[in-house]
């Protein structure tokens, strides 16, 4: 959840959300956002783009990241193996989809 503070008014939304409505309220480059000879459907169809690469992205980056706290935390010895369910071969495949897949198709 993100949060943008908006004189009285405080909007709590995902952050795909969030960002159609900043480019639906503010003057946005068209890069960004198109507008410009945008029918019902190919608005419906950037839209969905837009959440199916917030979703992949999010879901992504947040196993990305509870790898690598683990390792930290484990290397810190703050935690045990057994407390991390941490696993070096996961962590690899994971980096392998991430750095292969997911990045290679966002770009």
């Amino acid at each position: 959840m993100a949060t943008i503070i908006k004189g009285y008014n405080t909007i709590v939304a995902d952050p795909q959300h969030l960002y159609k409505y900043i480019c639906k309220t503010e003057k946005v480059d068209e890069k960004f956002y198109p507008t410009k000879d945008m029918n019902k459907d190919k608005k419906k169809t950037i839209d969905q783009i837009l959440e199916w690469i917030h979703s992949m992205l999010k879901r992504n980056i947040n196993r990305l990241v509870k790898f690598k706290l683990q390792k930290i935390l484990l290397d810190k010895k703050m935690i045990s193996n057994s407390e991390a369910c941490y696993n070096k071969e996961e962590e690899e495949k994971e980096r392998e989809i991430f750095f292969n897949i997911c990045l290679v198709n966002l770009e």
